[in-house]
């Protein structure tokens, strides 16, 4: 009788665990099916990237040559702009300034920057 109840109890514990191990498997297979949809999908996804970067070669080949010609366009622009400054007797001066260093710090500033292309001067003789 008391090997029966024992041998019961350990039915009954063994049954417990089968069906723990049962939902295991269920749970399991159920993520498993969500997965390999899920690469499915991801397939589906990679072949479309695919296809859009094929289709987007000849577009990434315009855009360097355009870039390219654009390029040229502006040099020779700049060097026809150059020449005809050159034409018209413009005056070009080219000069660079720097900041005051230490021993100048009590003079007096006698060139500064107004713009990104024009300088003034202090004159000398304040005439003028």
């Amino acid at each position: 009788s008391t090997l029966q109840l024992q041998l019961q109890e350990r039915e009954v514990e063994v049954e417990g665990q089968l069906k723990e191990k049962d939902l295991t498997i269920q749970k399991l297979e159920e993520d498993s099916a969500q997965l390999s949809a899920q690469v499915t999908e991801l397939e589906g996804v990679r072949e479309r990237a695919a296809q859009a970067e094929k289709m987007l070669e000849p577009w990434k080949k315009r855009t360097e040559e355009v870039q390219e010609a654009f390029q040229k366009e502006q040099a020779l622009r700049k060097r026809y702009h150059n020449q005809m400054q050159d034409m018209k007797g413009a005056i070009r001066v080219f000069a660079r300034i720097r900041p005051k260093v230490q021993r100048e710090a009590d003079q007096e500033v006698a060139v500064w920057r107004r713009d990104a292309f024009s300088l003034e001067s202090a004159a000398k003789d304040k005439k003028s």
